[in-house]
């Protein structure tokens, strides 16, 4: 019976292997759908952290993605929905789990900030005050929403640390993607 279950499980990876987050917010759900229960399957039937490890990776991708989104939107709901389920895949994650949770300790900041900043702006309107606008200066370029935890970077410019990570990350793939290609390795 063991047997099976492992073979079930792989099979259940294989189409899944090598893939990358899809663009488009309907597709990546999709696709996030389709890893998380293959990835339960292979929980379940015991497959060795060695090869979850780029599934798990990709589902903790998604979430920080998803994560990322939420507080964009800069709503308690739909923040707390995503936090929801970021928690729920923390079983599959096995050793990596500390790395979504990292993700989840910032929304529950972030959440905390959203309370307070709704708060204010509750009692301005009771008070009949107008809003207060935020300086451009605490923009992110690459988000366009107020950064929350900005650095610095080379460019001497301030970003969102996040976001910033992401796109360097994503930036340095794709030049060794690139290099890699042109010398047939």
């Amino acid at each position: 019976m063991r047997q099976d279950e492992t073979d079930k499980a792989r099979a259940q990876l294989a189409p899944l292997k090598g893939r990358a987050l899809p663009p488009g917010q309907d597709a990546r759900k999709e696709f996030q759908q389709q890893l998380e229960n293959a990835l339960g399957l292979s929980v379940q039937a015991r497959l060795p952290d060695t090869e979850l490890k780029e599934f798990r990776v990709i589902v903790i991708a998604c979430h920080a993605v998803l994560l990322e989104e939420a507080r964009q939107a800069c709503t308690v709901a739909v923040l707390q929905c995503a936090m929801k389920t970021a928690k729920s895949v923390l079983p599959l994650l096995g050793p990596l789990g500390p790395e979504l949770d990292k993700e989840h300790d910032i929304a529950v900041e972030y959440l905390a900030e959203i309370n307070a900043a709704e708060q204010r702006k509750n009692e301005r309107q009771d008070k009949n005050l107008p809003d207060i606008p935020d300086p451009m200066e605490f923009m992110c370029p690459i988000t366009q929403a107020t950064m929350m935890d900005p650095v610095v970077a080379a460019d001497g410019n301030s970003y969102e640390r996040k976001p910033l990570r992401s796109t360097l990350n994503t930036l340095a793939y794709h030049h060794l993607q690139t290099h890699l290609g042109n010398t047939g390795n």
